[in-house]
């Protein structure tokens, strides 16, 4: 076996011993106008690892609620020996607006100031103050896009956004839509 193979093998092994220590942490974002699913989508997505009554703690408010500021929810678990951290960021949509360039400026700032931090943090010699694993960044952002109708205000927030985080268009309730008419707003949202 050559050196570098080895080496390259005694890496893995390494990272593999910090990961089932330290653990990891992926944080998702959830972006997109009022009204299109932004919320059950993160209750849908941690239903399997949550139970229902701390979903959305057994009031039928709490599931019709609005979300009206940038929430953080955190969930770890345990997979196979890895503890691995899930932090779904939701955010308020935008509504009606006419002007929603607070809106995008408030969730593109939160974004930069992860950023930021961990920039600050890694250039910094303690770094065993923070796992491995948790770096706090913003690892993808899914954007809730209205069926059937594409916004000068979703492009203009997608291309703002995207220089800081993967950006992943969702077309919100395309249940509603026919295969052709899917196929159709996908081409044109891509």
């Amino acid at each position: 076996m050559s050196v570098r193979r080895m080496d390259s093998l005694r890496i893995s092994q390494q990272l593999q011993s910090e990961w089932q220590d330290s653990g990891l942490s992926f944080r998702i974002m959830l972006v997109g106008e009022s009204g299109q699913g932004k919320s059950t989508f993160t209750r849908a997505l941690l239903r399997p690892y949550v139970p229902d009554h701390l979903l959305h703690k057994g009031n039928p408010e709490a599931l019709c609620a609005r979300t009206t500021e940038i929430t953080e929810i955190v969930h770890r678990v345990d997979n196979e020996g890895y503890p691995v951290e899930f932090t779904v960021v939701d955010c308020p949509g935008y509504g009606d607006a006419i002007d929603c360039s607070p809106w995008i400026h408030m969730i593109t700032k939160y974004v930069t100031d992860k950023f930021d931090r961990h920039f600050d943090e890694s250039g910094n010699p303690p770094r065993q103050a923070r796992p491995l694993g948790n770096d706090g960044l913003v690892h993808v952002c899914l954007y809730f896009i209205t069926a059937h109708r594409l916004k000068g205000q979703d492009i203009e927030f997608m291309r703002r956004l995207e220089p800081h985080v993967n950006l992943v268009p969702v077309i919100a309730k395309a249940d509603t839509m026919t295969l052709g008419e899917r196929d159709a707003f996908r081409r044109q949202v891509l």
